[in-house]
């Protein structure tokens, strides 16, 4: 196989995997077959089943491919909080970030909860999460620990945690003014308790 070719299938094995996510987000789960599929990435059916044998392998592809993407994500995060220098300015820095997965990447957020939660039906998507989750927690431990909490890692998993609790529950049910209103001051107040400080009284 040539190196132009390879490039050509990597391409459409992406598409594929996009057209699945773009679909989870869209319908649900439950709307994925490899028809189905095929007609969101505009290729013809052979190729889904050619790279993906079955709905359970492209389920779990697409679920490491978001994880892939989102690295982007997790490195700008990472950058963004090297210089915090308060609970306020971290909470600033995460509710940032949802921003922009609630407005043009709504849908894909949407599709990469859903895709997740069949992790409590398939342990082998379990294990792609837990990756997932852990890879943010690394990020946020590290300035936890300049704040000084006395467990860094455990903090950072409550607040990876409550994050997406929070985030899920505006998709669930979207409210006026989320990021600043709600979102900011709610891990404004968290963070303030897990390194030991207080929280703003407007807060």
């Amino acid at each position: 196989m040539t190196e132009a070719r390879r490039a050509r299938g990597e391409r459409r094995r992406q598409a594929i995997l996009d057209a699945t996510l773009t679909l989870v987000g869209r319908l649900g789960a439950g709307a994925i077959t490899h028809r189905a599929v095929a007609e969101e990435a505009g290729v013809p059916l052979a190729a889904t089943t050619y790279y993906f044998s079955s709905k359970s392998d492209l389920v779990r592809e697409a679920l490491t491919h978001a994880a892939e993407t989102d690295r982007q994500t997790v490195d700008g995060l990472a950058a963004a909080l090297t210089q915090v220098s308060s609970a306020a300015e971290f909470a600033t820095v995460l509710a940032d970030h949802v921003t922009e997965w609630l407005g043009p990447g709504r849908a894909i957020l949407v599709s990469h909860y859903e895709i997740s939660l069949e992790g409590a039906r398939r342990p082998e998507l379990a294990a792609i999460s837990r990756t997932w989750t852990d890879g943010y927690v690394r990020v946020l431990a590290e300035p936890l620990r300049r704040l000084g909490s006395a467990t860094p890692e455990r903090d950072a998993w409550i607040v990876v945690t409550a994050f997406d609790g929070m985030v899920l529950d505006e998709l669930s049910g979207p409210q006026p003014g989320f990021e600043r209103e709600t979102l900011r001051p709610a891990l404004d107040r968290l963070i303030q308790a897990l390194v030991g400080g207080t929280s703003s009284p407007s807060q």
